[in-house]
Formats: C-alpha cells, sequence, structure tokens
C-alpha cells in the first residue's frame, strides 16, 4: 500500500483519496484507512479481520475448514499476507471516522468460490457487517457477483466508490 501512495505523491497527487480494494486487498485498504488519512474507502469480498471471522464464522466451521483457515490466516494465502498482523493493525487503531462501504457478493457466488455456504454464509455477511458497522459512517453491500465484484459488477462497485466520494468531507 505504501508504494502507491509513493507513487502518487511522487506525481504531485495530494489527497486524500478514496482506496478501493478487493479481497486481501480490502483488508489491507481497511488498515491504511485506520492509520493514515485517507477520504473513505469501498472493498470488496474482504476477508474481514481475525477478530470479526472468529466472533462469527469460525464456530461453524469443521475442524478441517479451521485449519485451512489457520493456515490461510497466518500467510498460507495467494498473497503471503499475515492477516492477523494486518487485523491487529485495524484493531489498535479502531476505526476510522470516514464514510466506507464493505461489499460482499451473494450466496450463490459466495458458496462455490469460497466455500461460504448453507450456515457459513451468514456468518459471512455477520462478520461483514460488523466490518461495515466499525466507525458511524459505513454500510453492507450484498452484491450480485462472483469474487471480483469490480469485473462482475463494476457498476455497482463504481456507484459505492461514488457515493463514498460524495459522503466525504474532503469534498468541501
Amino acid at each position: 500500500m505504501s508504494d502507491a501512495f509513493d507513487a502518487l505523491t511522487a506525481a504531485n497527487e495530494k489527497g486524500p483519496f478514496i482506496l478501493f480494494g478487493s479481497s486481501m486487498g480490502g483488508l489491507l485498504v481497511r488498515s491504511y484507512a485506520a492509520s493514515h488519512r485517507v477520504a473513505g474507502y469501498v472493498t470488496s469480498n474482504q476477508p474481514g479481520t481475525s477478530a470479526e471471522w472468529g466472533r462469527y464464522v469460525r464456530r461453524l466451521e469443521t475442524p478441517a475448514q479451521r485449519g485451512e483457515d489457520d493456515a490461510w490466516a497466518f500467510g498460507g494465502n495467494n498473497e503471503h499476507i499475515d492477516v492477523n498482523d494486518v487485523s491487529r493493525a485495524i484493531e489498535v487503531e479502531g476505526p476510522p471516522e470516514i464514510p466506507h462501504i464493505i461489499m460482499i457478493s451473494t450466496e450463490r457466488y459466495q458458496c462455490p468460490g469460497a466455500g461460504a455456504c448453507g450456515p457459513l454464509y451468514p456468518a459471512y455477511v455477520a462478520a461483514s457487517r460488523a466490518a461495515a458497522d466499525a466507525g458511524v459512517r459505513g454500510s453492507l453491500r450484498i452484491i450480485d457477483g462472483d469474487h471480483d465484484l469490480y469485473v462482475t459488477n463494476l457498476d455497482a462497485v463504481v456507484a459505492a466508490i461514488d457515493e463514498v466520494a460524495n459522503n466525504s468531507s474532503s469534498r468541501h
């Protein structure tokens, strides 16, 4: 994330900025927004912090699913990011008081893609709602589209970014 801001600084772009992150990038966006000055953010199918996931989803997982989640959270994911470290950064800083929208896919897309089926999907929604409700200026959107909402439902993503920008105090 710092590389992106280094590039913006080098280009004399001042900000503050509206951030967008998908999947693990959404968790990184939340971490960056918690500790830096940004105007708002939108995430798409971000996994939630360790605490959010643990509070709602973990208790419903089978032992095998918990083992897979543990390995994934400690860096056994495609991005090799330690979710627990990123989660701690978000939790230490607390939620930023900026507009934000957490977007997730409907169950018909989450079930086959992420295995969030049956009782796991409502728990995933609850964890995402907890992320959206952090602070006072957030909301949750459940969008029809696969994991990469910016591909399968770009209009909804753009509308969310526009809404956050329009509700941002940086416009004034």
